[in-house]
């Protein structure tokens, strides 16, 4: 499959790093089109270039247009998403969760204008209820009209302290511990939260008093914040062989340069015949790589390669994804009755899965 399209040629950002960064700009990687945050933009820098006040933004379009009043790339690498949100006074960001949880890894409180599934800008409402939900624990602040936009810039701008937060260092390795802890359980033991223990043909041997050997994962996911959430395991999986699926997508390529992948089809979203081409892809993939363990962190691609596990006697994780805090995935539901071990980001995620296991978050 083909790489994302960009509608326009990507503008050359300069590279004089002296020069200040007053905003920096991302739209993420949805294939959805953006382009009201980019208006947003474009008509807050022109406004205060009529004033006299110069404003230099630098902008990750995505799919959507390129600013007219900012430097322009379609992606950034990770390095340097974490250098312009480090580097800028002010970020500005849609309501995705990994780009959230990066922006609050540099330290910084972003501006978070959620995308709005009524103006055809993502296929739901979770970006507004993920960022409610960041805002009430004061890790983000909201913008949801140009309004509102201007004025938190402003205040950003004027005060630049207003735009720091301290983030707790310890928290993924705590929770990579123990998610390693749980898997290997599963893996060994044949242990699973809440049911009954594996029959031994899916359980591993494992030498008494030995470390866990090495096993092979299969990480499944699509791009964005699902694939950052499976990247975040990579203490615990670098340890061991793998392979991933996802989708052909600059980001997921950029990421997983080194890694060893295997494209799916998408959209997966009520799109029967991709599932069906998936279904075939899961069949070839476990039957030639055989793998012990399925990770997934809420991606719908997941759905085939979870329901083939029970034929290939696959231990299967699923993580419920970062940012649906109070509703039920449809991910979830379909592949809840074949899950082995399946584990919840946030405490309040057991409100709609009590017998799911509180890991902590990923990102």
């Amino acid at each position: 499959m083909a790489d994302v399209k960009t509608p326009n040629e990507p503008i050359v950002l300069r590279d004089d790093d002296s020069e200040s960064i007053d905003l920096f700009v991302t739209v993420g990687t949805d294939h959805h089109k953006f382009d009201r945050l980019i208006d947003y933009v474009d008509d807050y820098v022109r406004a205060r270039r009529e004033e006299g006040i110069p404003i230099r933004a630098v902008c990750q379009t995505g799919t959507s247009r390129n600013a007219a009043d900012g430097d322009s790339e379609p992606y950034f690498t990770p390095a340097e998403m974490a250098k312009y949100m480090e580097s800028a006074t002010v970020v500005v960001c849609h309501g995705g969760p990994a780009t959230i949880t990066d922006a609050m890894k540099c330290g910084r409180v972003p501006i978070v204008v959620p995308r709005d599934p009524g103006r055809g800008e993502h296929i739901d409402s979770h970006q507004q209820r993920f960022a409610k939900f960041m805002s009430d624990r004061g890790n983000v602040v909201i913008a949801n009209d140009m309004h509102q936009l201007t004025a938190l810039i402003d205040a950003q701008l004027s005060e630049p302290e207003r735009t720091r937060q301290v983030g707790d260092a310890g928290q993924l390795e705590a929770t990579i511990d123990a998610f390693a802890a749980v898997v290997d359980r599963a893996v060994y033991l044949g242990e699973r939260p809440g049911k009954p223990r594996l029959p031994q043909r899916f359980r591993r041997r494992r030498r008494p008093d030995s470390s866990p050997e090495q096993y092979h994962i299969m990480l499944v996911t699509s791009g964005g914040g699902h694939l950052a959430q499976c990247w975040a395991l990579k203490p615990w999986f670098a340890k061991h062989e793998r392979s991933w699926v996802s989708f052909d997508l600059v980001s997921v390529r950029s990421l997983l340069e080194f890694e060893r992948v295997r494209f799916a089809f998408t959209p997966t979203t009520r799109n029967i015949p991709n599932l069906i081409r998936n279904l075939a892809l899961a069949a070839r993939l476990m039957y030639k790589e055989r793998p012990d363990v399925i990770v997934s962190t809420g991606a719908g691609v997941a759905v085939p390669f979870f329901w083939l596990s029970r034929l290939f006697g696959t231990v299967t994780v699923y993580v419920e994804v970062y940012d649906r805090i109070d509703l039920v995935t449809m991910t979830a539901r379909l592949i809840r009755p074949v899950t082995d071990v399946f584990l919840l980001q946030w405490p309040e995620q057991q409100a709609a899965y009590p017998h799911g296991t509180v890991l902590g978050a990923l990102l």
